[in-house]
Parts: structure tokens; sequence; C-alpha cells
């Protein structure tokens, strides 16, 4: 397989469906409450575009545990036609600092697991990539800045270890890792709707996503 195929497959597992949320939620709920969040949103690499949704709950805005489903679609220039795949991953995250004032580093700890399966006949006639599980662990820095008594921005940036195992055929390996560097910044308005535009680079390609989301509050 062409290494811009496999890349462009990985990039995707990070922000072309943002199933890696380019931030955790916690950062959007005040001090101390929990509560849930539910997002869609898609994204685009060379080749390969996704769709997904996720749902992940917050504990006392330090915590947040959840998964995301997204559906990938690659074209012609990855198989002999176009293909598809699913993809399953469940995420974590932990804020080590939050922001007390207006441009204070605030600090996130990340994890997330992807299971990816693609079943497309043009992969499988093709003796190409059939399924890839991914592990990845990383950090976010960002700030709070509130623009308005309705709007919060939250500027962001990332860096993540990906380690990876691709189930496939020709000229695959079987495992390999990488850095992940990725940019984002989320629009809060109303303490209830989030819009997050992010850019991530993976091993030299590139990758956009976009998702919106709502907030949840609990206790």
């Amino acid at each position: 397989m062409k290494n811009y195929i496999v890349w462009g497959l990985l990039t995707v597992f990070f922000s072309a469906a943002w199933t890696h949320p380019a931030m955790a939620q916690s950062r959007l709920f005040p001090t101390n409450q929990s509560g849930f969040s539910v997002a869609a949103g898609f994204g685009s690499a060379d080749d390969v575009s996704s769709m997904g949704a996720s749902i992940a709950m917050t504990a006392k805005a330090r915590f947040d545990l959840g998964v995301s489903v997204s559906r990938l679609t690659f074209d012609s220039d990855v198989s002999s036609e176009d293909g598809a795949g699913v993809e399953i991953r469940p995420f974590a995250s932990y804020t080590v600092v939050r922001p007390a004032n207006a441009m204070d580093l605030g600090v996130e700890l990340t994890a997330g697991y992807a299971k990816g399966v693609y079943n497309s006949d043009g992969f499988i006639n093709d003796g190409w990539l059939q399924g890839r599980d991914a592990l990845n662990v990383g950090a976010n820095f960002y700030f709070r800045l509130r623009s308005s008594p309705t709007l919060i921005i939250y500027p962001g940036c990332s860096v993540d270890y990906v380690k990876f195992d691709l189930d496939g055929g020709r000229s695959v390996a079987e495992d390999d890792s990488e850095m992940a560097y990725g940019l984002d910044v989320t629009f809060l308005f109303s303490n209830n709707v989030f819009v997050t535009p992010s850019y991530l680079n993976l091993g030299g390609e590139k990758s956009v996503g976009l998702s919106v989301g709502i907030l949840i509050p609990g206790t």
C-alpha cells in the first residue's frame, strides 16, 4: 500500500470526523459541573472523508469518558472502487490544569482506542487494508477567552503519540507509530452550543474537521 493511503486513513482517525475530539468537553463546563455532551461532525483528508457522532460524560468538569462512531468514505484513488468503513472509538481525558483567569494556560491529558473495519470489495480485491486498531495518548493545551456575555472562545493545540496495528494485505506494515500535532478553536455559545473547527498534521499528512454539539448540564 502506498504510504499516503496509510497516513490518510490514520489522519481520519484523529480529526476528519473529529472523533478524536480536538478538546476535552470538561473545559466547556463551569467549575465542578458534571453533565453530558452530544456532538456530530465531518472531516476531510486526501482521498478520504468522514462523518460521525459522539456522546461523552463529564464528571466535575475534570474527567471525560465517551465513545464515538464514524463512517469513513474512500474514493477510487485508494482502491479499484469507492470504499467505506466504520470506526468505533472509546476515549477519555483528564483536566490537569483548569484556567482560573483569562490567558491562563489549561492542560488536559487524553487517551483513546479505535477499532476500524473496512469492508469494501475494492479493498479486499486489491489486497489492501481491511482493518485497523489504533491507540493514542497525548495532551491538549488551551486558553479561555470571554468575548461577550454569551460567547467564550477556547483556542488550543494538541500533541499525540499514535500506535497502530494494520490488518491487511500487500505492502502494509503490521504496526507503526507516529506523532500527531493539531490546532483547534472552540466557540461556546450561551454555555450550551459549541462549534469546533480543527486542523491536524500526522506524519506530514494534513486534515481538517468541524464538529457541532450541545452540553447537557447535570449536577
